[in-house]
């Protein structure tokens, strides 16, 4: 089954479950979105600049701990001739698991491990590269109560293996890192109203 079908699957689930989670305790966890600008770390083997482009992306929250996320980023590497001459542009789709070791309004930490499909075009070339990408990182959420707990801020750091052959013969390796607003489909129950 192609990733794009496994995100809108992802994402009729979360729909499916009421736009919450019950945790045994009673409280729930919103349905969120999010979106932001995101930046990577380029690998030498693009022969080009870092990349900057954007995010978007919906949390389906499974208890307390885990949740899942599917995201669509989209990037360009600008050409810096004569040094790295190529500029690429990607979209990438990626399905995450994410463990949080710390949930509360106030700060929440998490774990995030997931897999992902990348199409990257070199520009003004014709060449398309695209393949299957892992990424593993850590990332901050924050929904301050000024806002009734209903808009927070996030940022993750992820370093990802791509297999897109973009250098012609086998995986790069990149860091991806991203900033967000997310607005949170309900208000959060006790479970994450207080600090850990």
């Amino acid at each position: 089954m192609k990733l794009r079908s496994l995100l809108a699957t992802a994402l009729l689930l979360g729909v499916a479950t009421g736009v919450h989670a019950q945790d045994a305790e009673g409280s729930y966890l919103p349905l969120t979105i999010a979106a932001g600008p995101a930046y990577v770390v380029s690998d030498s083997a693009r022969d080009s600049r870092n990349g900057v482009g954007y995010f978007a992306s919906v949390g389906v929250p499974l208890n307390r701990f885990w949740s899942i996320e599917a995201a669509v980023q989209r990037q360009h590497f600008d050409a810096d001739a004569p040094s790295d001459p190529n500029q690429w542009t990607e979209t990438a789709y990626q399905l995450d698991t994410q463990f949080y070791y710390s949930r509360a309004a106030a700060l929440s930490r998490y774990v995030g491990i997931g897999l992902g499909y990348a199409n990257d075009r070199l520009d003004h070339a014709g060449i398309d590269r695209e393949g299957p990408f892992l990424a593993f990182g850590v990332g901050l959420q924050s929904f301050p109560a000024a806002f009734g707990r209903r808009v927070g801020f996030g940022v993750d750091a992820r370093y990802r293996w791509l297999d897109a052959e973009i250098d012609g013969d086998g995986i790069i390796g990149e860091v991806l890192m991203r900033a967000s607003i997310i607005v949170a489909l309900g208000r959060s129950g006790s479970v994450t109203d207080g600090a850990d």
